[in-house]
């Protein structure tokens, strides 16, 4: 079966906007300027792995009049100029927006520019990489759009009728009408000149070509469970341990706690780098920003802080008794308890 090639472009346009939107929500923005959109913050940072709000005093050229002249400050994504530095970092920043403003700006120390100005500049970057963004969006919406073909293709094939094969016209005609007769719940009578011999034989007036491939309709399942596998991996590295179905025993806390812990290796990495954003942006004269986790999120970090506060009960409990903190039994809840007295009684 031939795929429209536009539209697949278009599902997986989709499934990178959709991917973007999971990942750009981690985090909350409060305090900014309302002309900076937080968002654009997120979407910067994800796909092309760092930007920057300049104060407008700083802001000169031929397309600095793109910039609202009420504006204080602005978003803008970031490029690095200018001689390398030992780490083979440019270091003059250059500024874009999306609308055509770009401007190289002078050294940078710190992540600070200095030309001429008293701090005009704050840069954040999505990690350590400092020129990295963002891939997984990329690599999902891939992933998803070839998966979501194939269960198209798979689910049509499987839907395929035997397609008839008749001699002319008039048999056609016939054949037709008998399948309609089926189909309305009426009896069909098939004319023949030979019929004893044909009933012998097997009567095949009209052969049909199977179509359909059962044998091959078990595949959709597991397109179904790798389609289920993908969306699972990228919220776990987006912090969203997803707990899936794969796996037939049940899983212990320290294999669930291992999971989390590895799920909020990138969210952390961001948080702190933003973070320090904040406090670059006070440094020219933005006070007040603020930044955390959105609520999913939030509600995975709290439920993990207390996973390992637990965790750590118990190893105090087993350095001051091992043999106590080994046998000693879980508490039973009080319900559980209730329960089994009343058995207990009847």
């Amino acid at each position: 079966m031939n795929v429209d090639k536009i539209a697949k472009i278009n599902l997986n346009r989709s499934m990178q906007l959709t991917l973007l939107d999971v990942s750009t929500a981690m985090f909350k923005w409060e305090g900014l300027p309302k002309y900076i959109r937080p968002e654009y913050i997120e979407l910067y940072l994800r796909t092309t792995g760092s930007c920057a709000i300049i104060k407008r005093d700083a802001m000169v050229g031929a397309s600095a009049d793109k910039i609202p002249a009420d504006w204080e400050y602005c978003l803008t994504q970031l490029d690095r100029g200018g001689a390398p530095d030992v780490y083979g970092e440019g270091t003059a920043p250059i500024f874009i927006t999306l609308n055509g403003y770009a401007q190289q700006l002078g050294t940078a120390v710190d992540n600070i520019v200095y030309d001429g100005y008293d701090n005009p500049i704050a840069i954040i970057c999505q990690g350590n990489n400092t020129q990295s963004p963002d891939p997984f969006w990329q690599i999902g919406a891939n992933l998803l759009t070839e998966s979501l073909t194939s269960l198209v293709q798979n689910i049509i094939h499987s839907r395929y009728s035997p397609m008839l094969a008749v001699s002319d016209e008039n048999v056609k005609r016939a054949v037709e009408k008998a399948m309609n007769d089926i189909i309305a719940g009426k009896t069909v009578v098939v004319a023949s000149q030979n019929l004893l011999q044909e009933l012998e034989s097997g009567l095949k007036a009209c052969e049909p070509v199977p179509l359909t491939d059962v044998d091959k309709q078990q595949f959709i399942q597991y397109i179904s469970k790798a389609i289920d596998d993908i969306i699972r991996w990228y919220c776990t590295i987006n912090g969203q341990a997803v707990q899936g179905n794969g796996k037939l025993a049940q899983q212990t806390v320290d294999e669930v706690n291992g999971s989390t812990s590895a799920s909020f290796i990138l969210p952390e990495l961001g948080w702190r780098w933003r973070q320090q954003f904040c406090e670059e942006l006070k440094l020219i004269g933005l006070d007040g920003v603020t930044v955390s986790y959105n609520k999913p999120w939030a509600v995975e970090v709290e439920k993990y802080t207390e996973d390992i506060e637990d965790t750590e009960v118990r190893e105090e409990m087993q350095e001051e008794d091992p043999a106590e903190a080994e046998d000693e039994p879980a508490e039973e809840p009080e319900e559980k308890k209730e329960e089994q007295e009343e058995e207990a009684n009847e």
